[in-house]
């Protein structure tokens, strides 16, 4: 048997190897955590991505209920309005600038910038908390599918927000 099979598991004679298996094994290194790099960044534009989604979605619903189009109707206010009165218009145009910031405060954590106030990825991860348990509870079934969005961008304000930034 020669040398080589000897000295591969003891690291001090690693580097009596010949030159051109350890560069061999420092390129299969290298693939590997370039794979390993690029699974994270696949994964991370996944959840980036699915989101952004979920934060459209709810921003179409509530975009419906400020325009009173037809298809928010069923998704919203419990379905329980053929027109929805001027009130619930004025709460939900306010629930959409929350959303919209909602949607600022993500891309400013999920991206590792600092925000300003540490407690609202906290805040948001309740309010979407709140939400999930109130469109699971709804009467309309249309409604009881918000869970899905609510529930992924709650997910990411505590993954993000609080769970990133105790470690």
């Amino acid at each position: 048997m020669d040398d080589f099979g000897k000295d591969v598991g003891k690291s001090w004679r690693f580097t009596k190897l010949i030159p051109a298996y350890r560069a061999t094994l420092l390129y299969y290194q290298f693939q590997v955590l370039n794979l390993i790099m690029l699974n994270r960044l696949i994964i991370n534009r996944f959840v980036y991505w699915s989101v952004l989604l979920s934060f459209a979605w709810n921003i179409f619903l509530l975009v419906g209920v400020i325009l009173n189009l037809e298809i928010a109707k069923s998704r919203a206010a419990g379905g329980q309005f053929t027109e929805f009165p001027a009130i619930v218009r004025v709460i939900y145009l306010l629930q959409l600038a929350l959303v919209l910031y909602q949607v600022w405060i993500f891309k400013e954590i999920f991206h590792a910038k600092p925000i300003r106030l540490k407690l609202l990825p906290k805040i948001f991860f309740m309010v979407g908390i709140t939400g999930i348990l109130l469109n699971a509870v709804s009467r309309s079934s249309n409604e009881r599918w918000n869970v899905i969005p609510a529930a992924v961008i709650t997910w990411a304000f505590w993954n993000y927000g609080i769970r990133k930034e105790k470690s």
